[in-house]
């Protein structure tokens, strides 16, 4: 069996970018925003600023959410292995742990009087679907609700009704999604037992948000995008508030006031009284363990190989690089030591033993890359704009490439001269 061990450098980061990416699951409570960033929560005024970590602890703490008043965050957390509902002082502090089951707990928010609530399968006739649950902020025993499918929810002003999708399909379904598990809008009502949807025909429609008569959601009904909408429970209106047409938008939350979200890995707010929106841009500044330099086995981190045409040597995908391995003596080599910032993909050898081909996003969309197999300079020879290349392998000449696309089609690279022609297309992709 083979066995790979490699250093793996990461240059570290002594000081933040500009702007902060990859922010996650917002949520306002005045000029005060707390968010997911690099598994920790994180809070910072909502004018921007340097961020304060909440916790520190190596698991993921995520879906943070402002009580009513503003003085406590619940949170789904790991602190004790298993995935539970969490609640701390909005200043700070030990976290509370309020849910002991041994199913995955994920916090939803609050209820208009204060109450907790989370998903779990706990108690259900069905691990496939949440049933929605609530407890008390201080503890005791958590209480059921007779909503036993449910994912994304959010309470009416009087506590009385839900807004809420049956299933988490903006998590499983891929883009534009159209069919049996779209994303519908359902309202339930606890006091007289009864279901009603939201309209729609065949979009997703995803995260409602109750503020007075007005349920605000994310739908992807036109632009073939993810953005932000307005339904009149009195009128039955449809308002469709952004107009976005690249990035979707992700895991809104609302104080009632303010709508704070996040798209294309930044973190927005959108002011219900005047529709105006701006980037909300807070400073990190931390230890950033994960970019310090560090050794690693690759051994079990291999996601892709290709055995070379003598046998003595293979070359293999480990954490984003590519690396050609002795089969038993011989030095290991990184073909892609000097790329940063980006994951290479998918390697294969060329007949002749000569040339190695590889997928790369280092411009930002996956591109088909040469190496010598010595190791040497990369050559990128597509520059292709169509469906994303999803894999590739040489032919017998040592000079075509052939790759497939996300549009599945079927592609014939010349790398000599890099022009590319289409093979095939299927007729019922």
């Amino acid at each position: 069996m083979l066995l790979l061990t490699a250093a793996l450098c990461l240059t570290p980061q002594t000081t933040p970018p500009p702007e902060m990416r990859l922010m996650r699951f917002p949520s306002v409570h005045g000029n005060e925003v707390v968010f997911t960033y690099a598994s920790d929560l994180w809070t910072s005024a909502i004018d921007g600023g340097y961020a304060r970590r909440l916790t520190s602890h190596p698991g993921l703490e995520q879906k943070a959410y402002y009580s009513p008043d503003g003085s406590q965050i619940a949170f789904t957390a790991q602190y004790d292995g298993n995935v539970d509902v969490y609640v701390m002082s909005a200043e700070g502090g030990q976290p509370k742990r309020l849910t002991f089951e041994p199913d995955t707990d994920v916090c939803e928010g609050w209820t208009p009087d204060g109450k907790i609530a989370y998903l779990s399968t706990y108690g259900n006739f069905t691990n496939r679907q949440r049933r929605l649950w609530l407890v008390d902020p201080n503890g005791g025993t958590p209480k059921p609700t007779p909503i036993y499918e449910a994912s994304d929810i959010w309470f009416s002003p009087d506590g009385q009704r839900v807004a809420y999708n049956r299933q988490s399909s903006n998590r499983f379904n891929w883009r534009r999604y159209r069919g049996g598990s779209q994303g519908v809008i359902s309202i339930y009502d606890l006091r007289n037992n009864a279901y009603k949807e939201l309209p729609h025909e065949r979009e997703n429609s995803w995260n409602p948000m109750w503020v007075g008569n007005s349920i605000f959601y994310i739908s992807d009904k036109n632009e073939h995008t993810v953005n932000l909408y307005r339904y009149d429970t009195s009128s039955g209106k449809i308002t469709q508030l952004t107009n976005y047409t690249d990035a979707d938008i992700h895991w809104p939350n609302t104080d009632g006031k303010t709508i704070v979200f996040e798209r294309d890995g930044y973190l927005y707010r959108y002011t219900i009284a005047s529709g105006d929106i701006e980037k909300i841009n807070p400073k990190i500044k931390g230890d950033l363990l994960a970019s310090r330099p560090q050794l690693r086995k690759l051994g079990t981190m291999i996601s892709s190989f290709a055995l070379s045409p003598s046998g003595v040597r293979v070359v293999a995908e480990a954490r984003g690089h590519i690396f050609s391995i002795p089969a038993k003596h011989g030095e290991t080599r990184d073909l892609t030591i000097n790329e940063t910032g980006s994951r290479a993909r998918f390697p294969d050898w060329s007949y002749d033993g000569k040339t190695i081909a590889y997928m790369s996003d280092r411009t930002g969309e996956y591109q088909i890359y040469t190496v010598p197999q010595m190791g040497g300079t990369p050559t990128q020879v597509t520059d292709y704009h169509g469906p994303s290349i999803t894999n590739l392998g040489w032919a017998p000449d040592n000079k075509h490439i052939v790759f497939n696309t996300a549009g599945l089609a079927l592609m014939l690279l010349d790398t000599s001269n890099k022009q590319i022609s289409k093979v095939f297309v299927d007729p019922f992709g």
